[in-house]
């Protein structure tokens, strides 16, 4: 599985941030707009959340269909910035982009730019956040990525990190995993 954190920096393209010449983020605030996936993480989050945060102590055992294309994001107060204690294999190949253990700050400036406003924001104004990230540039492997973000913490000590779904989006506009958690519960379950 370490292999596959690598890809990026193995098969020698560039990754997708580095590739792209505009970047925006747009919150999804109609839940009619959000993917299964999104719907599954916002019923996850309410299951779990105390006080519209989701307590350190919560395993994310119940994300396990979505575990390839989720990240778990510490928060660096000293720094400003956010590191990926785990970056989902799934994204690190569709982007290209190892970033397990790197910071948002790596990302080229306008892809980090982007990222550090919303994680600020989160970070300072907590809540269950659901949006799509699009990019614009020649050679994108993965022109878009449906997010939903989750703050960790409590309401003594704030906001201390995220857990973040980003589900690919391919060239043709359908998201990439084959399966709903749904159908994947379903299929471990046999």
């Amino acid at each position: 599985m370490a292999r596959f954190y690598m890809y990026g920096s193995e098969n020698g393209l560039q990754a997708d941030f580095e590739l792209c010449s505009r970047a925006h983020e747009d919150e999804l605030t109609d839940p009619a707009d959000w993917c299964a996936e999104q719907r599954f993480m916002h019923d996850w989050f309410n299951r779990n959340a105390v006080d519209g945060f989701l307590p350190k102590s919560v395993p994310i055992d119940g994300l396990f269909a979505l575990v390839g294309y989720i990240h778990k994001i510490e928060i660096s107060v000293e720094r400003d910035d956010f590191r990926y204690r785990i970056y989902g294999e799934r994204i690190a190949y569709a982007a290209n982009c190892p970033m397990q253990g790197r910071w948002v700050s790596e990302f080229a400036p306008i892809v980090a730019k982007m990222f550090l406003k919303i994680y600020r924001d989160l970070r300072d104004n907590p809540r269950f956040y659901v949006g799509v990230t699009r990019y614009e540039g020649e050679g994108l492997r993965t022109p878009a990525y449906y997010r939903a973000i989750v703050p960790v913490g409590n309401t003594e000590t704030g906001t201390q990190g995220f857990i973040t779904l980003d589900l690919p989006e391919d060239k043709q506009g359908m998201l990439v995993p084959a399966a709903t958690p749904e159908t994947a519960v379903a299929r471990a379950s046999r």
